[in-house]
Protein backbone atom coordinates (compact mmCIF):
# COMPACT_ATOMS: atom_id res chain seq x y z
CA UNK A 1 0.00 0.00 0.00
CA UNK A 2 2.79 1.96 0.64
CA UNK A 3 4.46 1.74 -2.33
CA UNK A 4 1.36 2.78 -4.67
CA UNK A 5 0.62 5.49 -2.44
CA UNK A 6 4.29 6.66 -3.17
CA UNK A 7 4.17 5.53 -6.82
CA UNK A 8 0.68 7.71 -6.74
CA UNK A 9 1.63 10.81 -5.69
CA UNK A 10 5.54 10.57 -7.76
CA UNK A 11 2.61 10.31 -11.02
CA UNK A 12 0.30 13.01 -9.73
CA UNK A 13 2.85 15.64 -9.26
CA UNK A 14 4.44 14.97 -12.87
CA UNK A 15 0.60 15.13 -13.97
CA UNK A 16 1.40 18.86 -13.94
CA UNK A 17 1.09 20.14 -17.57
CA UNK A 18 3.93 21.85 -19.34
CA UNK A 19 3.48 24.61 -21.93
CA UNK A 20 0.76 24.00 -24.24
CA UNK A 21 -0.28 20.97 -22.86
CA UNK A 22 -3.26 22.41 -20.60
CA UNK A 23 -6.78 21.50 -21.72
CA UNK A 24 -7.02 25.73 -21.87
CA UNK A 25 -4.99 27.61 -20.51
CA UNK A 26 -7.35 30.59 -20.52
CA UNK A 27 -9.48 28.49 -17.86
CA UNK A 28 -6.58 28.33 -15.76
CA UNK A 29 -5.96 31.49 -16.05
CA UNK A 30 -9.71 32.72 -14.91
CA UNK A 31 -9.49 30.26 -11.70
CA UNK A 32 -6.39 32.02 -10.38
CA UNK A 33 -8.01 35.53 -11.24
CA UNK A 34 -11.27 34.29 -8.75
CA UNK A 35 -8.90 32.50 -6.21
CA UNK A 36 -6.85 35.38 -5.97
CA UNK A 37 -9.49 37.68 -6.06
CA UNK A 38 -11.24 36.00 -3.54
CA UNK A 39 -8.19 35.70 -1.41
CA UNK A 40 -7.44 39.37 -1.82
CA UNK A 41 -11.07 39.83 -0.13
CA UNK A 42 -10.97 38.24 2.76
CA UNK A 43 -7.26 39.55 3.12
CA UNK A 44 -8.26 43.20 2.76
CA UNK A 45 -11.97 43.38 4.38
CA UNK A 46 -11.64 40.55 6.75
CA UNK A 47 -7.96 40.50 8.33
CA UNK A 48 -7.10 44.08 7.57
CA UNK A 49 -4.04 44.47 10.11
CA UNK A 50 -3.49 40.77 10.67
CA UNK A 51 -0.91 39.29 8.04
CA UNK A 52 -0.45 36.15 8.94
CA UNK A 53 -3.88 34.70 8.86
CA UNK A 54 -4.29 36.38 5.44
CA UNK A 55 -1.24 35.03 4.25
CA UNK A 56 -2.29 31.20 4.95
CA UNK A 57 -5.36 32.09 3.00
CA UNK A 58 -3.20 32.68 0.27
CA UNK A 59 -0.72 29.36 0.74
CA UNK A 60 -4.29 26.93 0.83
CA UNK A 61 -5.35 28.76 -2.86
CA UNK A 62 -2.10 27.75 -4.14
CA UNK A 63 -2.67 24.24 -3.20
CA UNK A 64 -6.00 24.49 -4.27
CA UNK A 65 -4.71 25.70 -7.94
CA UNK A 66 -2.38 23.31 -8.06
CA UNK A 67 -4.81 20.55 -7.60
CA UNK A 68 -6.85 22.29 -10.49
CA UNK A 69 -3.34 22.62 -12.73
CA UNK A 70 -3.19 18.36 -12.56
CA UNK A 71 -6.81 16.97 -12.38
CA UNK A 72 -7.89 19.06 -14.80
CA UNK A 73 -4.98 18.61 -17.61
CA UNK A 74 -4.46 16.31 -20.05
CA UNK A 75 -1.70 15.01 -18.96
CA UNK A 76 -3.53 12.36 -16.29
CA UNK A 77 -0.07 10.26 -16.01
CA UNK A 78 -1.50 9.26 -12.04
CA UNK A 79 -4.24 7.40 -13.74
CA UNK A 80 -2.09 4.96 -15.37
CA UNK A 81 -1.60 3.04 -11.75
CA UNK A 82 -3.92 0.41 -11.66
CA UNK A 83 -5.72 1.44 -8.68
CA UNK A 84 -9.24 2.16 -7.41
CA UNK A 85 -11.18 5.65 -7.53
CA UNK A 86 -11.68 5.59 -4.21
CA UNK A 87 -7.78 5.41 -3.34
CA UNK A 88 -7.19 8.03 -6.69
CA UNK A 89 -9.07 10.66 -4.89
CA UNK A 90 -7.63 9.97 -1.24
CA UNK A 91 -4.34 10.63 -2.90
CA UNK A 92 -5.20 13.99 -4.44
CA UNK A 93 -6.52 15.00 -1.18
CA UNK A 94 -3.27 13.99 0.41
CA UNK A 95 -1.21 15.80 -1.98
CA UNK A 96 -3.37 18.62 -1.81
CA UNK A 97 -2.59 18.73 1.96
CA UNK A 98 1.15 17.70 1.48
CA UNK A 99 1.43 20.92 -0.84
CA UNK A 100 -0.24 22.91 1.43
CA UNK A 101 1.91 21.87 4.86
CA UNK A 102 4.94 22.90 2.62
CA UNK A 103 3.82 26.12 1.92
CA UNK A 104 2.96 26.94 5.11
CA UNK A 105 6.40 25.46 6.51
CA UNK A 106 8.32 27.52 3.57
CA UNK A 107 6.55 30.51 4.70
CA UNK A 108 7.32 29.89 7.97
CA UNK A 109 11.21 29.73 7.56
CA UNK A 110 11.23 32.90 5.89
CA UNK A 111 9.28 34.99 8.07
CA UNK A 112 11.82 33.69 10.18
CA UNK A 113 14.75 34.49 8.39
CA UNK A 114 13.81 37.94 7.32
CA UNK A 115 13.42 38.75 10.88
CA UNK A 116 16.36 37.42 11.71
CA UNK A 117 17.89 39.20 8.88
CA UNK A 118 16.37 42.70 9.92
CA UNK A 119 17.52 41.74 13.19
CA UNK A 120 13.93 42.14 14.04
CA UNK A 121 11.08 40.08 15.95
CA UNK A 122 9.25 37.75 12.70
CA UNK A 123 5.42 38.07 13.48
CA UNK A 124 4.24 35.15 15.29
CA UNK A 125 1.90 33.04 13.18
CA UNK A 126 -0.69 33.47 16.03
CA UNK A 127 -0.23 34.58 19.32
CA UNK A 128 -2.98 32.39 20.94
CA UNK A 129 -4.22 29.04 20.98
CA UNK A 130 -7.70 30.10 20.14
CA UNK A 131 -6.83 31.87 17.03
CA UNK A 132 -3.90 29.13 16.32
CA UNK A 133 -7.68 26.54 16.56
CA UNK A 134 -9.78 29.09 14.81
CA UNK A 135 -7.70 29.48 12.09
CA UNK A 136 -6.57 25.70 11.14
CA UNK A 137 -10.33 24.94 11.31
CA UNK A 138 -10.76 27.60 8.58
CA UNK A 139 -8.12 26.29 6.27
CA UNK A 140 -9.12 22.65 6.55
CA UNK A 141 -12.40 24.10 5.28
CA UNK A 142 -10.98 26.21 2.60
CA UNK A 143 -8.74 23.09 1.24
CA UNK A 144 -11.24 20.50 1.45
CA UNK A 145 -13.83 22.26 -0.09
CA UNK A 146 -11.68 24.05 -2.83
CA UNK A 147 -10.15 20.75 -3.71
CA UNK A 148 -13.85 19.10 -4.33
CA UNK A 149 -14.73 21.73 -6.34
CA UNK A 150 -11.62 21.01 -8.57
CA UNK A 151 -13.24 17.74 -9.77
CA UNK A 152 -16.22 19.47 -11.40
CA UNK A 153 -15.90 18.77 -14.89
CA UNK A 154 -17.09 21.75 -16.44
CA UNK A 155 -15.15 24.71 -16.57
CA UNK A 156 -18.02 27.09 -15.76
CA UNK A 157 -19.42 25.35 -13.27
CA UNK A 158 -16.43 25.31 -11.40
CA UNK A 159 -15.63 28.79 -11.59
CA UNK A 160 -19.11 29.80 -10.27
CA UNK A 161 -18.35 26.67 -7.28
CA UNK A 162 -15.05 28.43 -6.47
CA UNK A 163 -16.91 32.09 -6.48
CA UNK A 164 -19.80 31.05 -4.46
CA UNK A 165 -17.50 29.19 -2.15
CA UNK A 166 -15.53 32.10 -1.15
CA UNK A 167 -18.36 34.38 -0.99
CA UNK A 168 -20.19 32.17 1.37
CA UNK A 169 -16.57 31.94 3.59
CA UNK A 170 -16.97 35.99 3.28
CA UNK A 171 -20.04 36.40 4.56
CA UNK A 172 -19.81 34.01 7.25
CA UNK A 173 -16.25 36.09 8.76
CA UNK A 174 -17.91 39.28 7.91
CA UNK A 175 -21.22 38.11 10.61
CA UNK A 176 -18.51 37.02 12.49
CA UNK A 177 -16.74 39.77 12.70
CA UNK A 178 -19.44 42.07 12.92
CA UNK A 179 -20.33 40.47 16.17
CA UNK A 180 -17.18 41.01 17.35
CA UNK A 181 -16.15 43.68 20.51
CA UNK A 182 -13.79 46.57 20.04
CA UNK A 183 -10.17 46.28 20.72
CA UNK A 184 -10.22 48.40 24.70
CA UNK A 185 -6.89 50.02 23.56
CA UNK A 186 -8.38 51.02 20.02
CA UNK A 187 -11.67 51.43 20.26
CA UNK A 188 -12.07 49.47 16.37
CA UNK A 189 -12.46 45.80 15.65
CA UNK A 190 -9.55 43.61 14.67
CA UNK A 191 -10.98 40.47 13.79
CA UNK A 192 -7.81 37.82 15.33
CA UNK A 193 -7.48 39.67 18.39
CA UNK A 194 -10.87 40.54 18.71
CA UNK A 195 -11.86 36.76 18.58
CA UNK A 196 -9.79 36.37 21.81
CA UNK A 197 -11.77 38.91 24.07
CA UNK A 198 -15.47 37.40 22.25
CA UNK A 199 -17.74 35.78 25.31
CA UNK A 200 -18.92 32.79 22.87
CA UNK A 201 -15.31 32.48 21.48
CA UNK A 202 -15.45 28.75 23.08
CA UNK A 203 -19.01 27.89 21.57
CA UNK A 204 -18.13 29.67 18.00
CA UNK A 205 -14.67 26.76 18.06
CA UNK A 206 -16.87 24.09 19.20
CA UNK A 207 -19.65 24.56 16.28
CA UNK A 208 -16.30 25.35 14.19
CA UNK A 209 -15.34 21.99 14.91
CA UNK A 210 -18.34 19.52 14.61
CA UNK A 211 -18.79 21.54 11.03
CA UNK A 212 -15.21 20.65 10.31
CA UNK A 213 -15.51 17.13 10.98
CA UNK A 214 -18.80 16.79 9.02
CA UNK A 215 -16.84 18.87 5.90
CA UNK A 216 -14.21 16.87 5.44
CA UNK A 217 -15.89 12.92 4.71
CA UNK A 218 -18.67 15.06 2.83
CA UNK A 219 -16.04 16.43 0.69
CA UNK A 220 -14.81 13.04 -0.09
CA UNK A 221 -17.83 11.57 -0.55
CA UNK A 222 -18.31 14.54 -3.47
CA UNK A 223 -15.16 14.21 -4.99
CA UNK A 224 -15.34 10.25 -5.48
CA UNK A 225 -18.77 11.04 -7.28
CA UNK A 226 -17.46 13.69 -9.07
CA UNK A 227 -14.47 12.57 -10.86
CA UNK A 228 -14.30 11.12 -13.76
CA UNK A 229 -11.46 9.27 -15.17
CA UNK A 230 -9.80 10.89 -18.04
CA UNK A 231 -9.94 9.42 -21.62
CA UNK A 232 -7.74 6.19 -22.08
CA UNK A 233 -6.97 5.85 -18.43
CA UNK A 234 -6.25 2.11 -17.41
CA UNK A 235 -9.86 -0.03 -15.29
CA UNK A 236 -9.10 0.41 -11.87
CA UNK A 237 -9.02 -2.33 -9.82
CA UNK A 238 -9.81 -2.08 -5.82
CA UNK A 239 -7.16 -1.60 -3.45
Amino acid sequence: MQNKIVAFQMLFINSNPGPGQAVNGKNFVVLILIVVLGSTLLMTRIFSSSFMPAWLIYLISFSIMNVNNHINSDRRLYELVPVSRTFTVLNIYLNSAIFAVLYIIGSAIAVVLIGLYFDSSAEPMFTAFEQAIFMFLLLIIILFMGTTIAFVKKPVFRFVSYAVFFGIIYSFLSILKSQMPALPTTGEVDFMESLLIMPQVNSILLWLSVITLFIIPLSIYAGCKLYHPGIGSVRKSAV
